[in-house]
């Protein structure tokens, strides 16, 4: 293969200005910084060498896209030795080297080879989408977003784009220039004691981020609404909820959970489920201020793969298959 997979190629410089290939800079990453046009790759400070961070290269406004990003390869989640190495052969030899520089938090045994410690280590969920409730059935081994670190308050979200087979990411805030760029590596909706175990135990480190950080009355807060919103969005993604006027208010509670927790990218399914109370109640109007607050938000986050359907029930809530389901009654619209 020529030229990069990912589609910062083009726009890549050194420092000198001097364009370069993507998988020169990753194969040459250390002890260089590698600089582009929104964000840069450096190693992280200490006695020992510690691995890399990604951090801006300049202001990031929210919902930027800063990494649009194609694997090295995927697999299922259920896969063996003879898998992995099967996808590194027909990797070319750049790919193959880059492969074998990431990071292994594995023992190498007999059921878990080096191969498959990498492949498990820096895999990335392909196909995950909290704003249509889908689920990944495959991972997916990527350069540069291997190398973003994790929080449980992230600044980017992950979004993988199926029809083109790449994954995006998008700031979920504002980022400053130098600002380090973290994403979430695990389920950020379980309790902080849950969160640093599941780190620990795949990843061997324990999180210092800022909702880590929280002790006392504030850490039970946090832990309080992160459990709020899991259960919050179970019930609703069940279609449990039978009271429109309950289900509203539990939307409003969840938004403000979500809010204070700083995670945007669970604000879509929320509003989808809103759009759904009044469309199901008949409530035509308030449906369709929902569905605009959904589209865009999941546009914001996740990109323009619901942008047409959301466009649709905005049009006319009447063409969703669950309107007027419900007792038909006038609710109330975003704030």
């Amino acid at each position: 293969m020529e030229t990069t997979t990912t589609t910062l190629a083009s726009t890549s410089t050194q420092p000198s200005g001097q364009p370069i290939q993507m998988f020169d800079c990753m194969i040459h990453l250390m002890p260089n910084k590698m600089w582009y046009k929104k964000f840069m790759v450096k190693p992280i400070k200490g006695k020992e060498y510690k691995g890399v961070s990604l951090s801006a290269a300049k202001n990031i406004a929210k919902g930027e896209i800063i990494l649009t990003e194609c694997p090295i390869f995927t697999l299922p989640f259920d896969r063996d030795h003879m898998a992995v190495t099967g996808g590194l052969m027909a990797c070319n030899s750049e790919y193959k080297r880059m492969f074998y520089d990431m990071f292994n938090c594995h023992d190498e045994t007999s059921k878990m080879t080096r191969e498959m410690g990498i492949f498990a280590t820096n895999g990335i969920p392909c196909g995950t989408d909290f704003g249509s409730g889908r689920v990944a059935d495959r991972e997916g081994v990527f350069v540069i977003s291997a190398r973003i670190n994790h929080s449980c308050v992230p600044n980017v979200h992950g979004q993988w784009v199926d029809w083109v087979q790449q994954i995006e990411q998008r700031a979920t805030r504002e980022i400053k220039n130098k600002e380090e760029i973290c994403r979430g590596y695990i389920d950020l909706l379980k309790p902080r004691a849950e969160r640093q175990k599941e780190l620990l135990a795949k990843y061997w480190f324990k999180c210092d981020c800022p909702a880590c950080k929280l002790t006392g009355a504030e850490l039970e807060a946090s832990d309080a609404r992160r459990k709020k919103i899991r259960e919050l969005l179970d019930k609703h993604h069940d279609g449990k909820c039978t009271d429109a006027t309950q289900g509203l208010e539990e939307i409003r509670l969840a938004l403000d959970c979500i809010e204070k927790e700083g995670l945007p990218m669970y604000e879509s399914i929320f509003y989808f489920f809103a759009f759904h109370l009044c469309a199901a109640s008949s409530d035509y109007p308030n449906a369709r201020e929902w569905a605009k607050k959904a589209r865009d938000s999941h546009l914001m986050f996740c990109g323009p793969t619901l942008e047409d359907l959301y466009n649709r029930l905005i049009a006319d809530p009447g063409c969703y298959p669950d309107a007027d389901s419900m007792t038909g009654r006038t609710l109330w619209g975003p704030t």
